[in-house]
């Protein structure tokens, strides 16, 4: 039986302490490590593999954002998760980026437990090391020129508020996956997950926004022309449809309002991998795709092909790893050939399977590359 390696770094001794107690009851699963300092950390990161990262975030000298920030260079595929009691602004600023996760202190075992337990399922699953690297080493995700540019916009304007701001970032497939993945963190504590961007954005205030995006670039400007913008443009046109008609179809067959709104945020982010391919090489993705055109295979096939990863699995694992909703994770992970049966049972999958049925991507894709110029470049 495999045992999972995870290292916890805090600087509280006695923390420290008792959560080697806690972990003994995982012993025959887990194998941790302990570490007082994220120098020493950083020294173990370099020489071994773990699994999962646990860190404080409020430690002397280098603090746990820092500390994750070297070990997603060092270790991409390691899942991050920290810890922090600081206030929310100041947490969410600083680990909006290199954690996957983030906890507020104290927290009970049970969330520990879970988080930890999940991210290894994750592993277990998605056991691709190209695709556990490829998500890992993510900084951020790209989001059209256009639609980054009017979001500056707004946030530079003294007058904008949250509704304009929602408005903006709503039909964005990367500004949605991280608005999301922020107020639904453990760290908030929630009673009911948040489904949509305006209430993402009324929970978190127009200034923090501002100061993600400003300060820490929690989004990127997608750069690339030609083929590759016209192919991001298309996943973004692609999430609002998908998104409806996700939607439309847990209506139909008899889903709960809550899974209307989950095949919503699934059909938007059903694409969320191909963002990741896009923005990790935009000139070899668009190429690969043009051959799946070409060839009349579909994307899945000739992603597996050409790059030992699709585009599905690798949202899927990302989405599952900043702690989405099981059901949106599996209803993305669904178009995968890999994926297993039950990933396909859920309200939420069927009707994004079905949304994709009635509109292929393949067929989308079919009318990026037949555009004049797209022939040419």
């Amino acid at each position: 039986m495999k045992k999972y390696s995870i290292l916890f770094v805090d600087d509280d001794t006695r923390l420290l302490s008792a959560l080697r107690r806690l972990m003994m009851t995982r012993a025959v699963e887990w194998s941790c490590q302990y570490s007082a300092s994220p120098e020493e950390a950083l020294a173990l990161v370099t020489t071994q593999h773990f699994d999962v990262v646990v860190s404080d975030m409020q430690m002397p000298g280098m603090d746990g954002a820092a500390l994750l920030q070297e070990v997603r260079i060092i270790s991409p595929d390691s899942i991050r998760i920290v810890l922090s009691g600081y206030s929310r602004t100041e947490t969410i600023a600083r680990v909006a980026g290199p954690a996957h996760q983030y906890l507020a202190k104290p927290c009970p075992s049970d969330t520990l437990f879970d988080v930890i337990q999940r991210s290894l399922m994750l592993r277990e699953f998605f056991n691709s090391p190209v695709l556990r690297r490829m998500a890992g080493a993510l900084t951020a995700l790209p989001s059209p020129s256009g639609k980054y540019a009017s979001l500056l916009a707004l946030l530079d304007s003294p007058v904008s508020n949250a509704t304009d701001i929602a408005q903006a970032m709503t039909g964005d497939v990367a500004m949605v996956a991280e608005i999301l993945k922020l107020t639904n963190s453990q760290y908030f504590s929630l009673a009911t997950k948040v489904t949509s961007v305006d209430q993402a954005v009324r929970i978190l205030g127009v200034e923090i926004i501002r100061l993600l995006v400003l300060n820490v670039g929690i989004f990127s400007m997608f750069k690339a022309t030609g083929p590759a913008a016209r192919v991001m443009n298309m996943v973004e046109a692609r999430g609002l449809l998908l998104a409806n008609a996700a939607a439309e179809r847990a209506s139909v067959i008899g889903g709960t309002q809550r899974d209307i709104q989950f095949a919503r945020i699934a059909g938007m982010l059903s694409e969320i991998g191909m963002l990741i391919l896009l923005d990790r090489d935009p000139d070899h993705y668009t190429l690969a795709l043009s051959k799946a055109v070409a060839s009349g295979q579909t994307v899945a096939e000739t992603e597996q092909r050409l790059l030992q990863v699709t585009h599905g699995d690798l949202g899927a694992y990302l989405l599952g790893t900043w702690g989405f909703n099981d059901d949106v994770v599996w209803a993305v992970a669904a178009i995968s050939p890999s994926a297993p049966t039950e990933a396909r049972n859920s309200v939420v999958a069927r009707a994004l399977l079905s949304a994709r049925t009635l509109h292929p991507l393949e067929q989308a894709l079919k009318a990026v590359f037949s555009e004049p110029t797209a022939a040419h470049a």
